[in-house]
């Protein structure tokens, strides 16, 4: 099935257009919308069809994706496992084509997001920022709905980096919490990001 995503430029009519830029540009100017600078990026993705999609279990473009990054690629072995029954799947896409991918799922207190890939011809476009955004806001929707108002209540995502890209995830706000270890002769290390506390205001 055809994920639904924003028409592209060529789809979307200049009335359109000029309208979403004019709305746009007056909210983030009177301080009602996102900053403008945010405004532009927002619309530029727009433009060019990217938006990303939650599934919660494979499909062909996760398949694809994932066997191409990390089997054909990186050389893994067992890259689909039992956790793929019971997680929620996260597809970036562009123009309807899946870019980026990655899974999350929530166990013992803390969510994990993991299999994180971006398509070898789409690298160096921010994709991989963008993919583990969704993630973070997907995240972010599902425990605001799960933890309720619980005064101490703190939202915790880990996940396990291969050392090599370690650094990307360090600047998205992730840290080291564990020691290395190996994971198909593959370096790994247990990294965790705190997002924010829920604090009870009516006491």
């Amino acid at each position: 099935m055809q994920p639904d995503i924003p028409v592209s430029l060529d789809e979307m009519s200049k009335e359109e257009f000029d309208s979403k830029m004019s709305r746009g540009l007056k909210q983030a100017e009177s301080g009602e919308g996102m900053p403008v600078d945010a405004f532009f990026d927002s619309l530029k993705k727009e433009i060019s069809g990217v938006a990303h999609k939650t599934f919660h279990s494979l499909n062909d473009d996760i398949i694809r994706l994932r066997t191409e990054v990390f089997v054909n690629e990186q050389g893994f072995h067992n890259e689909f496992d039992e956790t793929d029954n019971n997680c929620v799947h996260i597809v970036l896409y562009e123009g309807g084509r899946a870019v980026a991918v990655c899974r999350y799922f929530s166990e013992g207190g803390a969510y994990h997001i993991g299999r994180v890939a971006v398509a070898k011809q789409y690298r160096g476009k921010n994709y991989g920022i963008e993919i583990m955004r969704a993630a973070e806001h997907e995240i972010a929707a599902d425990f605001a709905k799960t933890a309720g108002k619980a005064a101490g209540q703190k939202l915790i995502i880990e996940l396990s980096a291969q050392c090599r890209v370690q650094k990307f995830y360090e600047k998205q706000g992730y840290i080291p919490c564990g020691d290395i270890f190996y994971d198909e002769y593959c370096a790994h290390i247990k990294m965790r990001k705190e997002i924010f506390r829920l604090t009870n205001h009516n006491r």
